[in-house]
């Protein structure tokens, strides 16, 4: 059972045995959007996004320890901050 302390109508988890999980990803520094991010994060401890880029193309490798170069997830963030965030009808 999760232990609380309260506060009017704050309440904040104590309890030890609760695992966080991050805002953005460790891997892209990217803000994590929704659940499916979160439930990659508990699998391979990246977001979707990374998960599709770099581990299923190297699962075996990733299993085992493999994480991309620092220069390779540059341009993975400068390609993602290229592509936009919004979708525009003509």
């Amino acid at each position: 059972m999760p232990k609380f302390v309260s506060f009017d109508k704050l309440h904040i988890l104590t309890d030890e045995l609760f695992v966080r999980v991050p805002l953005s990803c460790p891997l892209c520094s990217f803000l994590f959007r929704d659940s499916q991010d979160h439930l990659s994060f508990d699998e391979f401890g990246c977001c979707v996004e990374c998960r599709d880029y770099f581990v299923w193309p190297n699962k075996a490798r990733w299993l085992t320890g493999w994480r991309p170069g620092q220069e390779t997830i540059l341009k993975f963030r400068q390609n993602r901050i290229s592509v936009p965030s919004y979708i525009v009808r003509g």
